[in-house]
């Protein structure tokens, strides 16, 4: 998380300098050209990719399969065409990359690890609660409003009551 807030915050510091020294090598309009040309080229590839990975979740959807690795490519789809259509090179480029397939691959499988260690804690939830089983016999002596039905949750007092 650190990794990512660093990032964040060093990003446009990057971009800046990348923007002057590409601005000094090939002048301001083809700087701002190429800006708008991957802006154009990120939302046609987040439109084509986005489209076939569609057709391809509806079919593995028809085989009675679940759709995840597709749902996964498409979010890498759809972070790269967001990184191509912010201005910027470094940007540019690393939104390219998540339109490759070996490594949309690749983020695929860091996530399906990241979810699974996840899902292996060491301790399974516990859920305290106490209950009173009320046979009919005195079920029907006592009045509708002090009968106890089903479990009783609550939680303990520092006397040992309970506290509702």
């Amino acid at each position: 998380m650190a990794l990512i807030l660093l990032a964040v915050l060093i990003l446009p510091f990057v971009e800046i300098a990348v923007f002057i020294q590409v601005g000094e090598w090939i002048g301001v309009w083809p700087t701002i050209g190429l800006t708008i040309l991957s802006t154009m080229a990120g939302i046609a590839l987040m439109r084509r990719q986005g489209l076939a990975l569609l057709t391809r979740a509806r079919e593995v959807a028809r085989r009675g399969e679940a759709p995840v690795d597709e749902m996964l490519d498409g979010l890498c789809v759809l972070l790269g065409g967001a990184l191509l259509i912010v201005p910027g090179f470094v940007t540019d480029a690393l939104g390219l990359l998540l339109f490759v397939p070996w490594i949309q691959h690749r983020v695929r499988r860091r996530v399906w690890r990241t979810f699974q260690a996840q899902d292996q804690s060491p301790h399974p939830p516990i859920i305290d609660a106490e209950y009173a089983v009320i046979e009919k016999e005195s079920a029907t002596n006592e009045s509708p409003s002090s009968r106890q039905v089903g479990p009783r949750l609550g939680h303990k007092n520092n006397d040992g009551g309970d506290r509702p």
